[in-house]
């Protein structure tokens, strides 16, 4: 899941992320599936421009897990870092 938040939001914005993950559990549960929180992953990414202005993000909870974010996470082959290269 992918969400975009300004400082000003970002709680209201987590929030409404962790209501997602939860209603995506149940929705799994219902239909004879199961997530693994345990195999979840949060990665923040900021734009360059605002990345001082922005507070990272401490925890997510994702179901009956707190997940704390991480600085890349690989998926499908392709890491994705959050810090952008420099060249």
């Amino acid at each position: 899941m992918y969400i975009a938040a300004s400082k000003a939001d970002l709680k209201a914005n987590i929030d409404t992320l962790e209501k997602c993950t939860a209603a995506v559990h149940q929705w799994l549960l219902h239909n004879g599936l199961q997530l693994n929180p345990s195999k979840s992953e949060v990665i923040q990414f900021t734009a360059g421009r605002g990345r001082e202005q922005v507070d990272n993000i401490s925890l997510l909870q994702v179901s009956d897990a707190a997940i704390q974010p991480s600085p890349t996470i690989k998926t499908l082959g392709v890491t994705l870092d959050r810090l952008p290269t420099r060249g």
